[in-house]
């Protein structure tokens, strides 16, 4: 019988599979040309448009940018980070269903 451990580790082992999976058809900046390293640093999911962004040839010479609420929002989730985020939970998976076969199959108590 499995015990509960083990079906966490599952359980996190399928998120850590299912998440980089979800996102795919959300990616956007993906480009033959470019290698796979290329790739991974530049595809995402694009959260606001680039083309509404001012850029330092908006302004003038003198004027000061000021940060504003737009400023701080990222234009797009780099892939990267949702694989990287796969990846850890992919690792506590297999921890925790290692840690579950050190154990004994015994019920849980208050001890």
């Amino acid at each position: 019988m499995i015990n509960s451990e083990r079906k966490k580790g599952i359980r996190l082992i399928v998120i850590a599979v299912l998440i980089p999976l979800l996102t795919l058809p959300f990616l956007s900046g993906f480009s033959k040309d470019k290698g796979f390293i290329g790739n991974l640093y530049d595809v995402g999911i694009q959260i606001r448009d680039e083309a509404k962004d001012r850029t330092t040839a908006d302004r003038g010479p003198t004027e000061k940018k000021k940060l504003t609420y737009g400023d701080v929002i990222p234009r797009r989730i780099q892939f990267r980070f949702i694989l990287a985020l796969a990846v850890v939970l992919l690792f506590v998976g297999v921890v925790k269903i290692e840690q579950s076969r050190r154990k004994p199959d015994s019920p849980e108590t208050g001890e």
